[in-house]
C-alpha cells in the first residue's frame, strides 16, 4: 500500500539522517574542526593507551608551536592565521608515518606521539619538520617566513601525560628563549 511505502521511505530517511548525525558527532568529538587533525582530548586518550603498550616503546613525544603566531593574526587577520594553521597541518602530516599521532593541542600548539621512536629519532623528526616549515611560502604572508619551535622528549612506559608534557614543554621554552625556530630536547 501507499501508506507502507511512505512509512518505509520515512524510516529509511530517518536511519540515513541518524547515521549521518552520528558520524558527524563522532568526527566533532575526535577531530579539530579547523585543521581536521586529532583534537586534544583524543590525543590524551591515545597517549594513555600507547604509554601502557610496551610494543609502542620507545615512544617519542614532541610539542611545537608556530613562532610569533599572534603577530601573524594581528597583522594579516584571523583568516590568514587560519590558513597558516591549515597549511602547517598539511605539511606536517606529509612528514609523518601512518603510525604517528598528530594533534592540535590548542591555538598554534601541536603535539606528536611517535611510536617506536627514541629520543634521537624524535629529534630528527622534529628537525625535519622545522626545516620544511621554514621553507614554506604562503602568498598571503607577503614573504614572511613561518617558523616553529619544538620541545622533544621520550615517554617512559606508563608515565603520566602531565610529566611527559611538562618535560617537553620545558624544552619548548628553551627553544623559544634560545631564539625560536629551534629544536630542544629534554631526556626522560
Amino acid at each position: 500500500s501507499l501508506f507502507s511505502a511512505a512509512f518505509l521511505l520515512l524510516f529509511w530517511l530517518f536511519r540515513l539522517v541518524k547515521n549521518e548525525i552520528a558520524a558527524n558527532l563522532e568526527a566533532r568529538a575526535n577531530y579539530d574542526p579547523l585543521t581536521g587533525i586529532l583534537n586534544r582530548s583524543t590525543f590524551v586518550k591515545l597517549y594513555n593507551l600507547l604509554s601502557r603498550d610496551k610494543l609502542a616503546h620507545p615512544l617519542g613525544f614532541v610539542i611545537f608551536d608556530i613562532d610569533n603566531f599572534k603577530e601573524i593574526n594581528d597583522r594579516y587577520g584571523h583568516q590568514v592565521g587560519d590558513k597558516v594553521l591549515k597549511v602547517v597541518t598539511e605539511i606536517v602530516k606529509r612528514q609523518l608515518r601512518k603510525s604517528d599521532i598528530f594533534a592540535r593541542w590548542g591555538g598554534e600548539e601541536f603535539t606528536l606521539l611517535l611510536p617506536h621512536t627514541d629520543l634521537e629519532g624524535s629529534k630528527k623528526v622534529a628537525e625535519k619538520i622545522r626545516r620544511v616549515l621554514e621553507s614554506l611560502h604562503i602568498p598571503e604572508l607577503k614573504g614572511r617566513k613561518i617558523t616553529a619551535s619544538f620541545g622533544v622528549t621520550e615517554a617512559k612506559r606508563e608515565e603520566p601525560l602531565e610529566e611527559v608534557f611538562t618535560r617537553a614543554d620545558k624544552a619548548l621554552y628553551r627553544a623559544k628563549q634560545g631564539g625560536k625556530n629551534r629544536v630542544e630536547v629534554n631526556p626522560p
